[in-house]
């Protein structure tokens, strides 16, 4: 019965595809490369979806997919945001409620945000367009 291997990129030297380090050299796999983001962007930013894990520089579709997810009701897991590298986040409850902060810092909130409302202020995050986001919330 053959086994399945993997060349170890560092060293050179086979090992087995269950392994995720090579046992030889112990070096961890390459880094996957970020995913580019969409032309109109201009900062990388990330997805945090209600329920766990979410892409790098998110397309509009798999925002609004997020976005969706908030339809369904869940007390433990009510919300989903976007993130950027600088510690941005528009962060989007199932209520409608939105928190946008840096770094943990609440700097305005508002309720009642539509989902679509919510899909603009992600893609302002996406844009660097921080003030125009607080010039919405704090309307």
């Amino acid at each position: 019965m053959a086994t399945l291997e993997k060349v170890c990129r560092a060293c050179g030297r086979p090992r087995p595809v269950s392994e995720d380090f090579c046992p030889y050299c112990t070096a961890p796999p390459p880094p996957v490369p970020p995913r580019k983001r969409s032309p109109s962007s201009t900062v990388d930013t990330g997805l945090e979806t209600r329920w766990g894990g979410g892409p790098e520089n998110p397309t509009v579709e798999e925002m609004r997919a997020a976005l969706a997810e908030l339809d369904t009701p869940d007390m433990e897991h009510p919300n989903t945001w976007l993130s950027d590298d600088e510690g941005w986040t528009v962060d989007v409850y199932e209520g409608g409620l939105v928190i946008f902060s840096h770094e943990d810092k609440v700097i305005c909130e508002r309720r009642d945000v539509t989902r679509g409302e919510a899909l603009e202020l992600w893609l302002l995050l996406q844009q660097g367009r921080r003030d125009e986001i607080r010039q919405r919330l704090s309307a």
